[in-house]
């Protein structure tokens, strides 16, 4: 075929006007347009696998000006694609999921379990994915495995936590399996305003809160030393190994010893004058300790004593028992005693202490004692004090009446040079009451004192 200067074909022998076909071709175009429009439709209408050009690189494409909301991703299977090799830096790939309307999709036929996040860079360089702005309540959270995900980046604070934006239900979450390994997911939960989040709608009850899980394993870096408080000392190990000991000791399983004088005066009752000396010493620890208890007067020549001896235990941190024999001594009458009860320090710093003592032919006493120290300074002490007994019947050997027999009312101003040295002064007032005042002979008596407390 060629064309003459005439401007028609020749074909074989025949010679034909151009213009002839003209008609035909435009018959044939439109005819093509309609066969590629059935196929884009036979396309549309078979399986994704069919229609799938493995070829493509979606790496590169921009994702962000698609409307993702309108499209149908249950037929997808986003667990057997490979998000690892796509660059989600903010060069390459600037995609930005919050003005994607994820609320739309149906999640449900998604399995993001098996997906591999790890590979993402999530750092806010890379990949500045603001979640603020994702719907994600109508997102089914059901089948995702949160405890390999990093949230240690994530800013929570922006996220709506009320329960009409995002009812998310944190009870089938198994939080114990994100610590497990701290080296890596290092979540670092300082950083997250927490202030921000509603959790009423949470229910922690049904939460698994079993954090087993995070014992074992190395320790972090900075960790303290377990043995920094023994400065290295530890039981038959370490860089120096005690010799000779069965067991390292504490303070409180070391035995100590005190003595401790409460009152050594003079006392002046009338014409009389009378050496008084009280207080007590005891050996042992913090827990048990033995007590021997002492007060003893002398006047004209006589001698009246009371000897204690006592085993003492700690109840509480500021109350102790005691149980254990005293003995009276006196020109009059001698009197052996059970006793039991107990001593300590009273709400408001009141010295308390309370015996009941069981004696002869059925004889029962109980003593009570109270005082308080009132700093008028550092040094200078006021010590107001009270004492009282009862008993439970009169005594076959004359020396009290059943019921309040007498009672105690005095104080003591004293210096403290150190604590454990004060001289003082003080007065006091004994009074007898009912059948013991008639045995005695007197209703009351005033006493002056001048002394010296010290204990080493």
């Amino acid at each position: 075929m060629k064309r003459t200067a005439q401007g028609h074909f020749r074909m074989s022998e025949f010679t034909v006007n151009a213009t002839a076909f003209k008609p035909l071709v435009l018959a044939l175009m439109l005819a093509g347009s309609g066969l590629a429009q059935a196929d884009d439709n036979d396309c549309t209408a078979a399986t994704a696998a069919d229609c799938t050009d493995k070829t493509m690189d979606h790496s590169t494409m921009d994702h962000g000006n698609m409307d993702h909301s309108a499209m149908n991703h249950e037929g997808m299977d986003h667990s057997k694609m490979d998000h690892s090799s796509m660059k989600m830096d903010g060069d390459s790939m600037p995609m930005d999921h919050s003005k994607m309307g994820h609320s739309a999709m149906n999640h449900e036929g998604m399995d993001h379990s098996k997906m591999d996040h790890s590979a993402m860079k999530m750092d806010g360089d890379s990949m500045p994915m603001d979640h603020s702005k994702m719907d994600h309540s109508a997102m089914n959270h059901e089948g995702m495995d949160h405890s390999k995900m990093d949230h240690s980046k994530m800013d929570h604070s922006a996220m709506k936590m009320d329960g009409d934006s995002m009812p998310m239900d944190h009870s089938k979450m198994e939080h114990c399996d994100m610590m497990k390994d701290a080296g890596s997911m290092p979540m670092d939960h300082g950083s997250m305003n927490h202030g921000a989040m509603n959790h009423e709608g949470m229910d922690h009850g049904s939460m698994n809160h079993d954090m087993s899980g995070m014992q074992g394993g190395k320790a972090p870096a900075k960790a303290r030393d377990p043995h920094a408080w023994s400065d290295g000392y530890q039981r038959f190990t370490g860089p120096y190994v005690p010799q000779n000991v069965g067991h390292l000791h504490t303070m409180d399983s070391h035995s100590f010893s005190s003595l401790k004088v409460n009152e050594l005066e003079q006392v002046n009752e009338g014409d009389n004058g009378i050496a008084r000396v009280s207080g007590e010493f005891w050996y042992g620890t913090t827990w048990d300790r033995a007590v021997l208890e002492f007060d003893a007067e002398r006047d004209n020549g006589a001698t009246d004593a009371e000897l204690g001896a006592y085993w003492q235990h700690a109840y509480t941190a500021f109350w102790n028992t005691r149980l254990g024999v005293r003995q009276d001594i006196s020109p009059e009458v001698k009197r052996t005693w059970l006793g039991a009860g107990f001593e300590g320090l009273a709400p408001y710093w009141f010295e308390s202490e309370a015996m009941l003592f069981v004696g002869e032919e059925g004889v029962a006493e109980l003593a009570l004692h109270s005082d308080y120290d009132l700093l008028l300074s550092q040094r200078l002490v006021l010590q107001p004090s009270l004492q009282a007994s009862f008993h439970n019947k009169q005594d076959p050997k004359g020396q009290f009446d059943a019921g309040l027999s007498n009672s105690t009312l005095g104080g003591r101003l004293r210096y403290e040079f150190t604590r454990q040295f004060a001289p003082y002064v003080g007065v006091e007032r004994e009074h007898w009451f009912g059948g013991s005042a008639d045995l005695v002979g007197e209703r009351a008596v005033n006493r002056w004192m001048a002394g010296v407390k010290f204990w080493f």
